[in-house]
């Protein structure tokens, strides 16, 4: 048996084949996987939280989740959504393990390349750096000092621009490379953000286009792989 944190309910959980048994965890210490898989989820709705945030945020749910499962039982409705989630990611996850197998000619790559070549640019970068206050008066001082007050945590971040959360993208949109933004309420923190940099949009090379030549192609055969490995496991 296997013991997982699903990042969904940061609940302890055993999986045995697709059979899932949740139990409370009296072990609330917190693993730096576990707090690498919280900060990626957040980055994946374009948010971005600090270790220290994501490790509160775990061991708060952890808590909570523990003390409710043993008080009153984890649900039969949240045990069936585990259990098709998982079944989901490792069928999914088999049928990707056949696929590296799977070796594809470069005169294929090439003629994607030529044939899509709309596709392989790369759009427009920013770096930035979010500066943040648990304080609206400390983060509106720091901003009318242009950043010369002590400032809160600071976090350097590069997004391209369509991953910029549209709360904050309207204030990159106005402001120029070395500039302070108002300050904002977002993600829990009031916060200012400064630009850095600007990396404008480009075309890439066939080299540099090659990871998303063969993962456009792989996805494209995926459900005929998929089909094939179904009619020889049953």
């Amino acid at each position: 048996m296997k013991r997982i944190a699903i990042f969904s309910f940061l609940i302890v959980s055993i999986l045995q084949a697709v059979e899932i048994k949740i139990v409370p965890d009296t072990n609330i210490s917190i693993t730096q996987s576990e707090i690498e898989m919280v900060i990626r989820n957040f980055l994946q709705n374009h948010l971005k939280i600090s270790k220290k945030d994501a490790q509160k945020y775990i061991r708060e749910n952890r808590i909570l989740s523990n003390e409710f499962i043993k008080r009153y039982s984890a649900p039969n409705d949240l045990l069936m959504a585990l259990r098709l989630k998982a079944e989901k990611e490792l069928a999914t996850l088999f049928v990707k393990k056949n696929q590296e197998k799977i070796k594809i000619d470069q005169d294929v790559l090439e003629s994607y390349y030529k044939t899509h070549s709309k596709e392989f640019v790369q759009e427009e970068k920013i770096h930035f750096t979010a500066y943040k206050f648990s304080d609206f008066e400390k983060a509106l001082k720091f901003y009318r000092a242009n950043g010369k007050e002590k400032a809160g945590d600071t976090v350097d971040i590069t997004l391209p621009k369509s991953q910029i959360n549209p709360l904050i993208a309207s204030l990159f949109d106005k402001a120029k490379v070395g500039e302070l933004t108002p300050p904002v309420f977002y993600g829990g923190n009031y916060v200012v953000f400064k630009i850095n940099k600007i990396e404008p949009t480009k075309k890439l090379s066939l080299e540099e286009s090659r990871p998303k030549i063969k993962k456009v192609l792989l996805q494209k055969i995926f459900p005929q792989i998929k089909k094939k490995l179904i009619e020889q496991c049953q």
